[in-house]
C-alpha cells in the first residue's frame, strides 16, 4: 500500500510530538522501576543505572527526531500545504527536542529517589 505525499508528511509531523509523549511516559516508568528495584539504583560513573536508561532512551528518542527531520527536509520543494507541513514538522521537531532535553536534565542533577 502505497501513501500518499501529504499522508506521508502528515504522519511525520506528528512523529515528535508522539515520540515525546512516549518518551515523557518512559522516564516516568523507568524512574518508578528504578525506585522499586534496588538494584537498578546501583551508581555507575556517579548516576544510578535507571539514570543511564534515560539518559540512552532520550539520546535515542533526539537522534530518531533529527532523522525523520531530516527525511523530511531533503524532499525537494514543496508547494502550498505540503511546504507548511514541512515547516511545521521543523517546529514541532525542535519543540519536541527541546522537551526531552527540559527531561532529561533534573535525571541527572536531582536524586532518582529522594
Amino acid at each position: 500500500m502505497a501513501w500518499s505525499s501529504s499522508t506521508r508528511a502528515t504522519l511525520a509531523t506528528l512523529f515528535a510530538p508522539t515520540l515525546w509523549f512516549v518518551h515523557f511516559l518512559a522516564v516516568y516508568i523507568i524512574n518508578a522501576l528504578g525506585c522499586a528495584r534496588g538494584q537498578w539504583q546501583t551508581p555507575w560513573l556517579g548516576l544510578p543505572a535507571s539514570s543511564w536508561i534515560i539518559v540512552v532512551v532520550s539520546v535515542l528518542s533526539l537522534a530518531a527526531i533529527a532523522l525523520v527531520w531530516y527525511r523530511q527536509s531533503t524532499r525537494g520543494p514543496q508547494e502550498g500545504s505540503l511546504r507548511f507541513l514541512l515547516w511545521l514538522t521543523g517546529a514541532l521537531s525542535l519543540l519536541s527536542a527541546l522537551a526531552i532535553v527540559w527531561e532529561t536534565i533534573p535525571v541527572l542533577m536531582v536524586p532518582a529517589c529522594g
